[in-house]
Formats: C-alpha cells, structure tokens, sequence
C-alpha cells in the first residue's frame, strides 16, 4: 500500500513539476516577444587596418595608408571591421537574461558575416542595455567576381560620404535559457539603418 502511494505521489509531483516547466517556458517566450530591439550606430570602422572616420574618402587616405590599401588590394585580402551597437529594452517588470544569441550582417544586400555571442546578456526590469556586435569581414570573399574598385567602394561606403546611403543590416535570433534546454526566438528580427 505504501509502495503504491509513493508511486502515485511521484507522478503527481512530476506532473506539477512540468506544467510548472511549460508555464515558465510560456512566460519566459512572451517576455522575450515584447523586448524591443533598435540598431544605435555603426563606429570603429577599418578598412584593411586603415581606421575610416565619417565622412572620409578615398582621397583623406595619406600616402602610407594609400600603400597600405593597395598592399591588401595586390593581395587580394581586404577585411573590413566595424561594430554594430543595439540597444535592447525589457518592458516587463521582471528582470531577464538572454542566453546567448545568433547574428547575420548584411552591407547593401551582401551578406558579410555569420556569428553569435554566447555571453548571457541581463537587462533589468523596465530597463535598457547596449550591446557591441563586432563585425570581421574579408570582402574579396564576400564580393566573389567583383572588380577591386567595387570592392573598396563598398568598404567606403560606411563613412557616410557616398552619393548613394549604404544600409547595414543585422538580422539576430536571440536565445533564452528554460531548464537545461535553449529556447529560440521565433525567426530573426531584422535592424536596419543607412548610413
């Protein structure tokens, strides 16, 4: 007869447990869909190691970084890092961490990297926190068949003094943790801005 109770309390308790589980789960999701994420700015930018200020052109490059530039051209190696700054807000009146998150970057369309931060990111209730995505790129892999002058111009195009605006893209899948599992933001959610 014991036996038998012990069993049945255990299954009972099992189940609370889990509904308990799913309930979270549910809470943790709908917290996340109501954060709002909204793309800061663009800084630190480096063409080839060369540091790119706004509004810089081609012809701001002093004659060092003019060789330097023509160094990565002749060598077809010519990465481009920036830092992409978002700021993510938490409307609810719970503190909450996302556990890790995923990143695309696209520059015009092109596709420049793939990556993700896996440091937990707390944000308090009601509360904001700013968060730095860096960005490495090699463009002469990103512009596969493009001449060496598109390819400049596109690292250029992120100081803001083209004709034409560039729009730098992030799209990110943010995670959070529910028990031992990793529960994923539906989908991406995509920030955009022209520089």
């Amino acid at each position: 007869m014991n036996s038998r109770f012990a069993l049945i309390c255990i299954i009972v308790l099992s189940g609370i447990l889990t509904s308990c589980g799913i309930s979270d789960q549910f809470s943790q999701a709908r917290q996340i869909s109501q954060f709002n994420f909204e793309f800061q700015k663009v800084e630190d930018v480096f063409l080839a190691g060369i540091p790119l200020v706004e509004g810089m052109k081609r012809n701001d490059l002093n004659a060092g970084q003019v060789m330097q530039l023509a160094g990565a051209l002749f060598s077809s190696n010519l990465p481009l890092d920036f830092n992409i700054w978002v700021k993510i807000s938490n409307p609810n009146n719970k503190n909450a961490y996302l556990n890790r998150m995923d990143y695309e970057v696209f520059l015009d369309g092109n596709k420049l990297i793939t990556g993700n931060l896996d440091e937990p990111i707390f944000i308090q209730a009601n509360d904001t926190s700013i968060l730095k995505i860096p960005v490495e790129a090699e463009l002469f892999k990103v512009l596969s068949g493009k001449s060496s002058e598109a390819v400049v111009n596109l690292g250029f195009r992120l100081t803001g003094k083209e004709s034409r605006e560039a729009e730098v893209e992030i799209r990110i899948k943010p995670y959070i943790k529910v028990g031992m599992k990793d529960l994923a933001y539906p989908g991406y959610i995509s920030l955009k801005e022209k520089i």
